[in-house]
């Protein structure tokens, strides 16, 4: 079983915590992505930040790494997603 690692991006303001969500899927989940052989994983957030929502953002904090494993069609999966805290004035001037 292959262990993917994954950076995720925790966005407060104002008590609200930003989510994000797949269509026709019934799970959310924090914004972010696979880190790619060789990167970092505070590029790596920005770029899928980026990518993603169309903004640059600040990474800060680290706050530590969740484990998920799940299993479906007989193949069992795992991933590691490490959490940061995210900042971006121009995601919250326009939300």
């Amino acid at each position: 079983m292959e262990i993917e690692l994954l950076v995720r991006a925790v966005i407060r303001d104002k008590g609200r915590l930003l989510i994000t969500h797949t269509k026709g899927a019934d799970n959310v989940y924090l914004p972010g992505g696979h880190v790619e052989p060789g990167e970092g994983m505070v590029n790596a957030l920005a770029r899928e930040l980026e990518e993603e929502l169309g903004v640059d953002v600040l990474v800060g904090e680290y706050l530590g790494a969740v484990e998920h494993e799940w299993e479906a069609a007989g193949v069992r999966s795992q991933e590691i997603n490490h959490l940061f805290v995210v900042t971006s004035p121009e995601l919250l001037a326009t939300h």
